[in-house]
């Protein structure tokens, strides 16, 4: 963060993230289930139907952000700007547990770009106006525009169901299974404080 004087200041960010996680499972022999979806040869690694697997999941997520202030006019009208940039890989490796490569290749890489900017206008009304007005407080009015994108390229189609197949995912997550969104949002707001 910068100060170039009172009245503004420059601040610039940025993080990497990054996430490792080793998933193990097994496949059974789907000819030897009984009626209520219990197998009865989940115990063997060693025979060609029975496979135990192993994924390495690493996730790389780098956040940018830039953020600016300015009073137009001091202790009266205040200008922000802020703009966050957040790109993420997810990169999956299959093992398979006889040592084979799957067949079909590995995963494809899960990628994330999501983008939001911010800029907000906030009008503090003149002390005089307020007690005019009969009021002895502080009265700001603000304006709020709002722009996100997200973007995400994912095979698994993304409703968490690879990691949660019981649960239903519906009602939780916002955009459930297509999080690729682009909004725009306009608020105004009118704050009394006393």
């Amino acid at each position: 963060t910068y100060a170039i004087n009172p009245d503004m200041f420059l601040m610039v960010g940025y993080v990497r993230e990054y996430y490792t996680q080793l998933l193990l499972g097994q496949s059974c022999d789907l000819n030897n289930v009984t009626a209520f979806g219990i197998t009865n040869n989940c115990v063997s690694h060693s025979t060609s139907t029975n496979i135990s697997v192993q994924t390495n999941d690493r996730t790389v997520v780098d956040t940018f952000t830039a953020a600016t202030r300015y009073a137009a006019i001091p202790d009266k009208l205040d200008l922000g700007l802020r703009y966050t940039a957040s790109r993420a890989t997810d990169h999956q490796m299959l093992n398979l547990g006889s040592g084979a490569n799957p067949s079909g290749g590995q995963f494809p890489d899960v990628t994330t770009w999501f983008q939001r900017l911010d800029a907000t206008a906030v009008y503090t009304f003149d002390k005089a106006a307020v007690a005019q007005a009969g009021l002895t407080g502080v009265v700001k009015a603000k304006l709020h525009y709002a722009w996100e994108r997200n973007s995400v390229a994912n095979w698994q189609n993304d409703p968490l169901a690879p990691f949660s197949p019981t649960v239903s995912t519906a009602g939780i997550w916002l955009a459930q299974d297509n999080p690729n969104y682009n909004v725009h949002l306009l608020s105004a707001s009118l704050a009394y404080t006393w």
